[in-house]
């Protein structure tokens, strides 16, 4: 449903019912990452604040992705996000938080 490829992974899935809405937390699962500026793989030195994203409905729950978006530390460029592979489907996600 979502195309992620390694290392991102589903961590946990919340599904409310009363409120039709499906919560789904997606977590990075390596300790490197390409630097967004310069493309060299760098280590992970923490994580930002936790994001959220729109996706689309699933069946007529409202649907949303939730990540605490890694960064890196390269030595070449000053300290960044790490690429998020899920937010380049800007057709299907919307940045509101």
């Amino acid at each position: 449903m979502l195309g992620l490829a390694a290392p991102w992974k589903v961590s946990e899935v919340e599904l409310n019912i009363s409120v039709l809405q499906v919560k789904i937390f997606v977590m990075y699962g390596e300790n490197t990452a390409m630097c967004p500026e310069c493309g060299t793989v760098c280590e992970l030195y923490d994580r930002s604040a936790q994001r959220s994203w729109r996706h689309l409905d699933t069946m007529q729950f409202k649907t949303t992705l939730h990540c605490e978006p890694q960064r890196v530390r390269c030595k070449d460029d000053s300290s960044s996000l790490g690429e998020q592979a899920f937010a380049f489907c800007a057709v299907v996600l919307s940045f509101f938080n």
